[in-house]
């Protein structure tokens, strides 16, 4: 398990700071890959799940 990996479990917020500074420097081989797909998946799920809730709110008005 990578140090980023560990990260991940314990402390997200410095895990996202660690892969953004990393990806600003252009350091792609150190990044968290499998957890930063992962999290992009799962964002888009929620962002569907989020649009899915405020149009039955709004057609039920």
């Amino acid at each position: 398990m990578t140090d980023l990996s560990t990260l991940y479990r314990t402390d997200y917020c410095a895990w996202a700071r660690r892969n953004a500074e990393m990806l600003r420097a252009g350091r792609y081989a150190e990044l968290d890959v499998e957890h930063l797909l992962e999290e992009l998946s799962d964002m888009g799920k929620s962002d569907r799940r989020e649009l899915e809730s405020r149009l039955m709110i709004l057609l039920a008005h």
